[in-house]
């Protein structure tokens, strides 16, 4: 089992049965901060529970993720029945409140929760999908942490500071860096389910690179292309576009036609001369209507005049990969 924040799932069970419960309690507690749906751990947590409350809460966090999960259900039937052995009927039976931090913006939340009501980031890997669709309440707040963490990062490579950034990557549609992420926290450590899940998600999808001087349009495309099930990584000019190109290998290019120094035609061309180490089609955009014959002539597979309505680019992006 590998250590997160320095404990262990072995080390908690270790603390149980030598009578040591508020210890396990502790350790459990953090090894949940950076894997919240980690179900053997929650299991574990309820069974230390301080209270019959608390258990409940716990196993009840587990059936969300797990509803088939006969152990956790045969636990909370046997719970609620104490319960309602030791109260009359009509008591209200009071549950303590329990609450974590979300592991994006670090506010505290209530424990089941999996949407953060101060950032709006899901802090879950449940459904990659469902984090990608997700709109954030605050951004900066996000980005503030993930600055925070690219700091952690330069003093010390660890799992978790790859598993957080992560997190926060996927929050922001940035799904490749995310998947650079996710398989660092893999390999430094941090194998659960629900991170080896994600990367074999990320790396099934096609990997889009867009290639433009204009941040405003970058920000356009990238959600457009995120939320269509496919990866997005992005370059500011020719130079970087064409580097990129050969060092991550993209299914397709979206080019911009005009940009400064190397120009979309000159890299199209050279992306072309790529061919027999790569081949990937090429879609060039333009606000110039007389510039599409140019940019056949240059190699491109196909030509979208700006501005582009999503539906128009994913649906020409999907037609080339399909042939």
């Amino acid at each position: 089992m590998v250590a997160i924040k320095g404990y262990t799932l072995t080390d908690a069970v270790l603390a149980v049965r030598a009578g040591q419960r508020d210890k396990a309690r502790t350790m459990l507690d953090e090894i949940l901060q950076c894997e919240p749906e980690n179900k053997q751990v929650l299991l574990w947590r309820a069974g230390v529970a301080a209270t019959t409350e608390e258990s409940i809460l716990f196993l009840e966090r587990l059936l969300n993720l797990d509803p088939a999960n006969r152990q956790a259900k045969e636990s909370l039937d046997a719970l609620h029945a104490r319960l309602r052995r030791k109260r009359p009927p009509e008591e209200r039976v009071a549950q303590r409140v329990w609450k974590r931090n979300c592991e994006l913006c670090d506010a505290e939340i209530m424990a089941q929760q999996v949407k953060c009501p101060r950032c709006g980031g899901i802090d879950s890997l449940s459904s990659l999908q469902e984090v990608v669709e997700n709109q954030l309440k605050d951004e900066r707040l996000v980005l503030e942490a993930r600055r925070h963490w690219e700091d952690r990062l330069r003093k010390s490579a660890t799992a978790e500071v790859h598993y957080r950034l992560g997190l926060l990557d996927l929050n922001t549609l940035r799904n490749s860096e995310a998947l650079f992420h996710f398989e660092e926290a893999s390999r430094l450590g941090n194998n659960y389910p629900s991170v080896e899940r994600a990367i074999q998600t990320l790396r099934a999808q096609r990997l889009i690179l867009a290639v433009d001087d204009s941040p405003t349009v970058l920000n356009v495309l990238r959600p457009m292309i995120v939320r269509s099930g496919m990866r997005f990584l992005q370059a500011e000019d020719g130079e970087q576009g064409l580097a990129t190109f050969r060092r991550a290998l993209p299914d397709l290019v979206v080019l911009d036609f005009q940009m400064p120094g190397m120009d979309g035609l000159e890299t199209c061309r050279l992306i072309r001369k790529e061919r027999l180490k790569h081949d990937a089609p090429v879609i060039m955009l333009s606000g110039k209507l007389l510039d599409k014959l140019r940019a056949k002539l240059a190699g491109a597979n196909d030509y979208l005049a700006k501005p582009f309505e999503e539906a128009t680019i994913v649906r020409t992006i999907r037609k080339l990969l399909a042939k």
